[in-house]
């Protein structure tokens, strides 16, 4: 399944949905949404008791878009198809902190394949990127 829309748009934030309004435009573009519904999510999600009544809905219309825009069946692949950005990402948070990896060698482990189960190495170079530069802007 090629999901390289999907990866474009989770790639700034390392996988997450971390702004209101990624996570409203997610919902238009991913879930089917209109944008009053999707506004409608965002202000019910502001909210911490009312986040899980949005959840089955939005896993049920992502489903549903991703089948007809992938022609993919299986809603388990469907919903797999998230885990690697979440996977890689703690990684990188990891190998952060726990290791003395710099950039330069996790470019070097990237490039020869080392991480290939979380995806494309252009892929991972651009999270790798996002997530270096995001970590120095605070």
């Amino acid at each position: 399944m090629d999901i390289q829309q999907l990866n474009k748009f989770l790639n700034d934030t390392m996988g997450y949905l971390v702004y209101q309004e990624r996570i409203m435009n997610w919902l238009v573009e991913f879930c089917g949404f209109s944008m009053a519904e999707s506004d409608t999510v965002r202000r019910g999600m502001s909210k911490k008791e009312s986040t899980e009544k949005f959840l089955p809905e939005i896993r049920r219309r992502f489903i549903e878009t991703m089948k007809v825009r992938y022609r993919e069946d299986d809603e388990e692949k469907i919903i797999g198809i998230l885990e690697p950005f979440e996977m890689f990402s703690k990684l990188l948070v990891d190998i952060e902190e726990k290791t003395s990896v710099n950039s330069r060698q996790l470019d070097i482990l990237i490039r020869l394949n080392f991480f290939s189960e979380f995806g494309e190495n252009n892929e991972l170079l651009e999270n790798r990127n996002a997530f270096f530069t995001g970590k120095d802007a605070y």
